[in-house]
């Protein structure tokens, strides 16, 4: 695995947009430029992703993949490194599953960088964010007002460690909660969803 590996898979989650239910496929040329955009834009903050570098939790880099990221020194992935590509072909996939089994969610348009309004320096590429339940969802729920906005982001586990907790529990790696707990600052949320395959 590439050291940029995640970055990359976060914005090039979606090469598609669901619109009412239907993967809608967006054009190469559009891809490009707003990935370029996005490249750019996530050079000018610290991202979830660069949190766990910094604080030396992630697998994917340290602090120093972060300095020459931000300079714009780190070498460019290979797009087709297995890993990265099959976790762009498979984040839609898991985002859906989980929007029909689980709860309803708003997938994020590609390459899109929210920022804190807290503090602006502080970004992230949420895959989605959680809606308020529908009526199919309303049961399983006692506070329907701390769904509104939730991050929902997605993983395509190859092998699931001893790192990962049962379905619904909150263990997960320490990367990916780091990545997580950042998002939901960006958002002013309480929680978070993480849908794995």
């Amino acid at each position: 695995m590439g050291e940029r590996e995640d970055e990359a898979a976060e914005g090039d989650h979606a090469v598609a947009l669901f619109r009412e239910g239907e993967m809608v496929a967006i054009e190469p040329t559009e891809r490009e430029a707003r990935k370029a955009a996005w490249l750019a834009e996530r050079r000018t903050c610290i991202t979830a992703t660069d949190v766990a570098k910094i604080l030396g939790f992630s697998k994917f880099g340290g602090p120093i993949d972060v300095y020459l990221d931000k300079i714009g020194e780190l070498p460019e992935l290979d797009q087709s490194a297995a890993p990265l590509a099959w976790g762009r072909r498979m984040e839609p996939i898991i985002l859906q599953a989980y929007h029909e089994e689980c709860a309803p969610l708003l997938i994020e348009p590609p390459y899109t960088l929210r920022r804190s309004v807290v503090e602006p320096l502080i970004g992230a590429t949420l895959d989605a964010c959680r809606v308020r339940p529908l009526e199919r969802f309303d049961s399983i729920f006692t506070n329907s007002n701390d769904l509104d906005g939730r991050p929902g982001d997605a993983k395509n586990v190859r092998h699931q460690t001893a790192e990962w907790g049962d379905d619904g529990t909150d263990r997960i790696p320490l990367y990916y909660a780091t990545q997580l707990v950042v998002q939901m600052f960006v958002v002013a949320a309480a929680r978070a969803d993480l849908a794995q395959h």
